[in-house]
């Protein structure tokens, strides 16, 4: 399992090498998150215990990376989002290998750090995604680190989001849900902002928020023998995440939470 594991790594490295090449050619800026950026930070590239790589760019550069990923990624990896896979279940990217997943592609949007304002579109953005989801008649699979409490709280909402979607579904579809995505994403881009944000991780808005100026002014880190662009300062995002980030889990919780087949 270990080694499965491992191969699985040394392509998921070569997938970003890949993208930062394509993103080098179109002058595109690509930026290592979470726990890519972590990796890179407390080990110098992948987390051992890790199965996938998050990189994101700002909304221009997103949507251009769009455009000419599936023509120019090598051949042996596959690029899908929903508008190439219609039943593709993200409202973000994804790069896979053999079916699964090697990187996410996510959308850095311009955001606001006023709590209501951002918590509203917040809130569309949560609105958009699940209902698109469920348009598809998706599940979203429980993650295998979450606590017995913590599952039963999903079933419960997801029980209650299930009824409230089943009433809208004959007046809304799949592509209603995903022009107010877009819309939600693009608003802050024509207004003066303070902050961007991960739209589409799984955390909270309160986790995912980026200050400017971490993004306005990168650095540059190595990952896998390799240069790559990040946010500005490392110390202060990576607290802002996961606190003491510098100290591993306890090896009882070194696993991968991925692994979902597409």
């Amino acid at each position: 399992m270990r080694s499965n594991l491992y191969e699985h790594q040394r392509m998921a490295v070569e997938a970003l090498e890949n993208l930062q090449s394509i993103c080098g050619k179109h002058h595109l800026t690509l930026y290592l998150l979470a726990g890519t950026t972590l990796g890179a930070i407390r080990h110098q590239g992948m987390i051992p215990w890790d199965d996938d790589i998050d990189v994101g760019l700002t909304y221009k550069d997103w949507y251009k990376l769009r455009e000419v990923l599936p023509k120019e990624l090598n051949p042996k990896f596959e690029y899908i989002d929903y508008n190439i896979k219609k039943d593709f279940p993200r409202l973000f990217g994804k790069i896979l290998y053999d079916r699964r997943n090697c990187v996410d592609v996510f959308l850095i949007a311009k955001w606001t750090s006023n709590p209501i304002w951002g918590n509203l579109h917040w809130q569309i953005r949560r609105m958009a995604q699940e209902c698109y989801k469920f348009s598809l008649n998706y599940a979203t699979p429980l993650r295998a680190n979450l606590t017995e409490k913590q599952q039963a709280h999903i079933k419960r909402v997801g029980f209650i989001r299930k009824i409230v979607y089943t009433i809208v579904k004959p007046f809304f579809g799949r592509e209603d849900y995903i022009r107010l995505a877009k819309w939600n994403e693009k608003y802050y881009e024509t207004h003066p902002s303070d902050c961007y944000v991960n739209l589409y991780s799984i955390y909270k808005m309160e986790k995912e928020m980026i200050r400017a100026e971490w993004i306005e002014h990168t650095s540059v880190v190595e990952f896998e023998g390799k240069q790559y662009t990040t946010v500005g300062d490392t110390d202060a995002y990576l607290t802002h995440l996961y606190g003491d980030y510098m100290t591993p889990p306890p090896i009882n919780k070194r696993q991968a939470v991925h692994g979902e087949k597409f």
